[in-house]
């Protein structure tokens, strides 16, 4: 079964860490992270993903597909009357609504830097589920006179038990409470509204 916190070399099918750190990762193919959310075997599959609908393709154009970078994403969510809700967020650039995500981190496992993200961006503090819900696509716009980069991110549900009201990237976004619907309609990226739509938190374990 692939450890989630080693960096040494997984028995995934070409699937290697690269270079631990801030740009963990910055290399990655496009395939191999397929092979990360698609591995199949033993008891992986059952720990890593808990939707069971099909994952979709990754819309990744314009780019080399070894320039895709890889990144961890938190589905902060509650549970209000039997009915669950996602906390989005909005990007610092273009106002859009997001979910909290950023690079690996050293000495943290991807579920981790998920909820690292969470608090950073979101200020949601709580459970973390090592379940990736799935990844989708996009573009990160980089500062004026940088190249933008292509990237894909892989989800984990981070369950809020509180939200704080001070966290370091307060000032430069809004948070806000929506159904798993409207969330969805909000959101640009198409792979990440089907996992918005899918998402049940009762066969998180």
């Amino acid at each position: 079964m692939c450890d989630l916190n080693t960096t040494k070399t997984w028995p995934c099918p070409n699937f290697s860490w690269r270079s631990f750190g801030k740009f963990t990762f910055r290399t990655l193919a496009l395939e191999r992270a397929l092979d990360y959310l698609n591995y199949t075997k033993g008891t992986f599959a059952a720990r890593m993903t808990v939707l069971k609908q099909k994952q979709m393709p990754l819309q990744v154009t314009g780019f080399l597909k070894w320039d895709v970078r890889t990144q961890f994403a938190a589905l902060p969510y509650r549970v209000i009357n039997d009915k669950p809700q996602v906390l989005l967020i909005t990007s610092r650039s273009a106002r859009r609504w997001i979910v909290p995500k950023g690079w690996p981190m050293p000495g943290k496992s991807p579920a981790q830097c998920a909820a690292t993200e969470a608090y950073e961006e979101a200020g949601a503090d709580g459970k973390i589920h090592d379940h990736c819900l799935g990844l989708f696509s996009y573009t990160k716009e980089m500062p004026k006179g940088q190249d933008n980069l292509p990237c894909v991110a892989l989800v984990y549900p981070l369950k809020v038990k509180k939200l704080l009201s001070a966290y370091p990237e307060k000032s430069d976004r809004k948070r806000k409470w929506f159904t798993l619907k409207k969330a969805s309609e909000r959101v640009s990226e198409p792979e990440l509204s089907v996992i918005l739509r899918a998402f049940d938190p009762r066969k998180l374990r």
